[in-house]
């Protein structure tokens, strides 16, 4: 019976304490996730970069107009914060808040699998004590069927929605990196920087910061 599945960070129902138990999977990635045998908790936020070491804020006002666009052996250099851009960007918390409601969606089949087979572990452990060898191994077999119809249902169904959550932000950062370059352009800018430690810029200047530009021309197509 398989299914879709993101992020497992819960408690797997376990199997009877004589049948062979399995491991539940790590919690993967930072996106919208399923519990296991728990309610799904909202994780809508988008995926987080650093923020700039030394930014001091954000102005859009002045930045790189220190070098006028065509003037001799000058150059026009802003920084972008693509965190910042994700965290404003409208579309990225609607995208999600879809996102996250199919998780919802999802995490009720696994709870009610979930709840099928703590049922079934509570009648083996109330019976196990008057079973024959054989009745125990049937019972047993049967709970352990069901768990790796879980697992399967569970692990189906993360994979599922960690995709979809990859495609979103490959396609929303393909919007920002388009915006971007055509603010650059118009605006005659020679260099733009990611504005995160991890791109190797360690300071710059908030008057060459133009984060807010890119977010105001991405909101303006919504």
């Amino acid at each position: 019976m398989p299914a879709p599945a993101e992020g497992a960070s819960a408690k797997p129902a376990a199997a009877p304490s004589d049948a062979p138990k399995a491991k539940a999977p790590a919690r993967e990635g930072n996106g919208p996730a399923l519990a296991q045998g728990a309610k799904a908790k909202a994780s809508a936020n988008a995926p987080k970069e650093k923020a700039p070491d030394a930014s001091a804020g954000e102005t859009s006002a002045s930045a790189g107009d220190a070098a006028a666009p065509g003037s001799p052996g000058q150059y026009r250099i802003g920084v972008v914060s693509r965190k910042k851009v994700l965290e404003k960007y409208t579309k990225v918390k609607a995208e999600y808040d879809k996102l996250q409601e199919r998780v919802k969606g999802e995490q009720a089949e696994i709870d009610k699998l979930s709840d099928k087979i703590e049922g079934m572990k509570k009648d083996y452990e109330a019976q196990k004590d008057a079973m024959n060898p054989e009745d125990r191994a049937t019972k047993e077999a049967e709970v352990q069927k069901e768990y790796s119809q879980y697992r399967y249902l569970l692990d189906t169904k993360q994979r599922e929605i960690n995709t979809e959550e990859e495609l979103l932000m490959k396609k929303v950062l393909t919007e920002v990196d388009q915006v971007v370059s055509k603010i650059a352009t118009e605006q005659g800018f020679h260099l733009v920087l990611e504005g995160s430690s991890r791109s190797g810029v360690l300071y710059y200047s908030p008057t060459i910061d133009i984060t807010q530009r890119v977010v105001d021309a991405l909101n303006s197509k919504q």
